[in-house]
C-alpha cells in the first residue's frame, strides 16, 4: 500500500472513531405542528410514569419526575424553565426517597407549591407523602407522610378544592380498610384533619374541582376478576363525604390488557372521563390499544354514554383554521358522526385540569410514516360532549409515552412526555404552545447545525453500503454506452452522435435507478411534511432532478476540457448523481 493510500485510509477511521464518539441525537425534535414548539428533551428519567408539572404567574414551568443520582440511588428530580422555554433550574430534589413513584405538583390559592409522591416508608409500606417547595426547588416544608400506618397507597390525586387549599384523594390497597381517603390541608402545608374514609373498596380515583367549587369524583370499584365499575360523585362548595357514588359504566379489563386511566375532565357543559386499554399481543394476537370516553352534561350522570376514540394514524394531518380558547389556531378536523378508519394505537389519556370553554387531551397515538410506525404524542379537542380535531403535537424518532398537558392563566398548553431509550430509561421531552417559548424552541442552533453536518458525513459513509445497488443500477447505463461506441467508434462530445448516445445512457440510468433502487428513493428528507397525494410525484421528481445537477456537472467537463469524450463524461454524471443521491438520502436512511 502506498503512502497517499496509508493516509486516506488513516483519515477514514479517524472520521469513523470521531463521529462514533459524537452525539448526534439533537436536544429538540423536529417541529411538525402549526402550533406547538419543538419538543425540548430535558433529561432521563427511570420510571414509565408522567412527569409531574406546575405553571406559576410568571410563566415559570416547574417540572419533577423520578431519576437517579451519580450513585444511582432513587431521587427526585426537578428543572424549571423561564418564559422563553430555557432551562433555569435542573437538580436533584433535598428529599430522601426510596422507590418514588407518580410524583404531582398543584399550586394553591396562596401561592404554595405543593408536591406529593408516593414512595416506600421506613415501614416497608408504599405510603403518600408531601412538600412544600420554593419558586427555586428547595424545600420550606417536609417530607411528611400523610397516609397512616397500615395503608398501602397505588393511586392519588392532588387538586385545588374551592376555597384554594391543597387537597387530596388516595387509595388504600391494603386488606385493611381499604377504599379511598381524603385530606385537605391549610396554608401552612400541615393536615387540618386525619383523612377520612369516604368510599370503601374503591381505587384509582381521578377528581376536578369546576368554576362554582363543586369537586367532581371517579373511581373504579372490583365487581369481579375481570370487570370494574366506573363510578362518579359530585361535592358543591368541595365539601367530601362519605358516598356511595352513581355507577356510569362497567369496563372489561380481561387477562392481557392493561388499563390506563380513567382521568377525569371538565368543559363549559360537560364531564368527561378516559380511559383506555393496551393489549400487550401474544399467540395470534398482535399488539393494540383502544381508547374510550363518557361525557354527559354537568349534573345529569345518567346521560352518559361510553364512546371509542378514533384517530388517523398519519404524519401528515391536513389541519385548518380553528379558534378556540386555547392557544391553538388550527386543527384537523374530526366529525364523531363519520367512522375514522385510524390507528391501533391509541391509549393514555391526560386531561388539562381546570374548567373552560373546551377541554384539551393528550393521547400517544401510533403515527405512521413511510418507513416505519411509532406511538407519538396527539392532542385532541373536546367541547359540549364531542371530539372536535387534533393536532400531531410531535415526530420523534423513539416511542412516546406518558403524556401530561397543563395550562397557564395566559391560555397557553405545555405538554411533557417521554421516550424510550433503554431498559428503565426514558428521555423526558417538553413543548409549549406559549408564543414567546416556542419562538426560543423553534430557533436554528449552533448545535442543530453542527449535528445536521454529523448526519449528513454519518450519512454519506453508511451510504457506501449501498454502492454495489448503485452499481447495478449503473450497469444498464454502461453497456448502453460501451455497445454504442463499439459500433460508431465515436466519442467526440463536440459531435451530436455522441451527445445523443450519452443523453441515451442518462435516461437508461433514471429509469433503471428508478426501478432498482425505489425501496430507498422513499427515504427522502422531510417526505412526510408533504400532503400525501404530492408524495410519489415528489418521489420520482427529486431523482430527475438530480440528475439534471448531474448533466450540468458534465456541462461544465465539457466546456473547460480540451477535448471531451464519451467515457469520461458518463463517468463524471454517474459519480456526481451517485454523490448526489447520497447526500440527500443518506440521512434519512441513518435516522431510520
Amino acid at each position: 500500500m502506498s503512502g497517499t493510500k496509508r493516509v486516506v485510509v488513516l483519515v477514514c477511521v479517524l472520521i469513523a472513531i470521531v463521529l462514533s464518539g459524537c452525539n448526534v441525537t439533537p436536544d429538540r425534535s423536529p417541529k411538525v405542528s402549526p402550533d406547538w414548539s419543538r419538543g425540548l428533551r430535558l433529561g432521563n428519567g427511570y420510571l414509565n410514569q408522567p412527569v409531574a408539572m406546575a405553571v406559576d404567574e410568571t410563566q415559570t414551568v416547574h417540572l419533577v419526575w423520578c431519576g437517579w443520582d451519580e450513585e444511582g440511588a432513587n431521587r427526585l428530580h426537578y428543572v424549571t424553565l423561564d418564559r422563553q422555554g430555557r432551562v433555569q433550574s435542573d437538580r436533584d430534589l433535598d428529599i430522601p426517597v426510596v422507590h418514588p413513584r407518580r410524583p404531582q405538583l398543584l399550586y394553591d390559592a396562596a401561592g404554595q407549591l405543593h408536591l406529593a409522591w408516593v414512595a416506600r416508608a421506613e415501614d416497608g409500606e408504599d405510603s403518600l407523602f408531601h412538600a412544600l417547595l420554593t419558586n427555586d426547588g428547595a424545600v420550606s416544608l417536609g417530607p411528611q407522610r400523610l397516609s397512616p400506618a397500615g395503608q398501602e397507597v397505588n393511586r392519588f390525586q392532588l387538586y385545588r378544592d374551592a376555597a384554594g387549599r391543597a387537597a387530596l384523594v388516595w387509595a388504600n390497597v391494603a386488606e385493611t380498610n381499604p377504599g379511598l381517603y381524603h385530606l385537605t390541608l391549610d396554608q401552612e402545608g400541615t393536615p387540618l384533619a386525619q383523612a377520612v374514609l369516604i368510599v370503601p373498596n374503591g381505587h384509582v380515583p381521578t377528581a376536578q374541582v369546576d368554576n362554582e367549587g363543586t369537586l367532581h369524583l371517579m373511581w373504579l370499584e372490583k365487581i369481579t376478576f375481570s370487570l370494574e365499575g366506573l363510578y362518579y360523585a359530585a361535592f358543591p362548595d368541595s365539601q367530601v363525604a362519605p358516598t356511595t357514588g352513581t355507577m356510569l359504566t362497567q369496563l372489561v379489563v380481561e387477562q392481557g390488557l392493561i388499563l390506563d386511566g380513567p382521568a377525569l375532565g371538565l368543559d363549559e357543559t360537560h364531564v368527561y372521563v378516559f380511559w383506555s386499554l393496551e393489549r400487550r399481543g401474544g399467540g395470534l394476537q398482535g399488539p393494540s390499544a383502544e381508547a374510550w370516553y363518557l361525557s354527559f352534561p354537568i349534573g345529569h350522570p345518567e346521560e352518559g354514554k361510553a364512546r371509542k376514540i378514533d384517530l388517523p394514524g398519519t404524519s401528515q394531518p391536513e389541519y385548518m383554521t380553528y379558534e378556540g380558547v386555547f392557544n391553538y389556531t388550527s386543527l384537523h378536523p374530526l366529525d364523531p358522526r363519520r367512522p375514522v378508519y385510524g390507528s391501533d394505537f391509541v391509549y393514555m389519556p391526560a386531561v388539562v385540569p381546570g374548567q373552560r370553554t373546551e377541554l384539551p387531551v393528550l393521547l400517544i397515538v401510533m403515527i405512521s410514516t413511510r418507513t416505519k410506525s411509532r406511538p407519538q404524542p396527539v392532542m385532541t379537542v373536546f367541547a359540549a360532549g364531542e371530539i372536535k380535531g387534533y393536532q400531531l403535537i410531535a415526530l420523534t424518532d423513539a416511542l412516546s409515552t406518558q403524556p401530561n398537558v397543563v395550562a397557564d392563566n395566559e391560555s397557553n398548553l405545555h405538554a411533557t412526555w417521554s421516550d424510550l431509550a433503554g431498559a428503565w430509561d426514558f428521555e423526558i421531552y417538553y413543548a409549549t404552545t406559549a408564543p414567546s417559548a416556542a419562538g426560543w424552541l423553534n430557533r436554528t442552533s449552533l448545535e442543530d447545525v453542527l449535528n445536521g453536518a454529523f448526519t449528513l458525513l454519518l450519512g454519506l459513509l453508511s451510504g457506501i453500503g449501498f454502492i454495489p445497488w448503485v452499481g447495478v443500477a449503473i450497469l444498464p447505463a454502461l453497456i448502453w454506452v460501451s455497445i454504442y461506441y463499439a459500433l460508431t467508434g465515436e466519442d467526440d462530445l463536440a459531435w451530436r452522435k455522441p451527445q445523443i448516445g450519452l443523453g441515451t445512457a442518462a435516461l437508461v440510468y433514471l429509469i433503471s435507478k428508478l426501478f432498482l433502487l425505489s425501496p430507498l428513493l422513499v427515504y427522502l428528507p422531510g417526505l412526510e411534511q408533504l400532503p400525501e397525494q404530492w408524495q410519489s410525484w415528489v418521489i420520482l421528481i427529486v431523482p430527475v432532478l438530480i440528475l439534471g445537477i448531474a448533466l450540468g456537472a458534465v456541462y461544465v467537463y465539457r466546456r473547460r476540457a480540451e477535448r471531451a469524450t464519451l467515457f469520461p463524461a458518463f463517468f463524471v454524471l454517474i459519480l456526481t448523481d451517485v454523490l448526489v443521491t447520497l447526500v440527500v438520502y443518506s440521512p434519512s436512511i441513518l435516522r431510520e
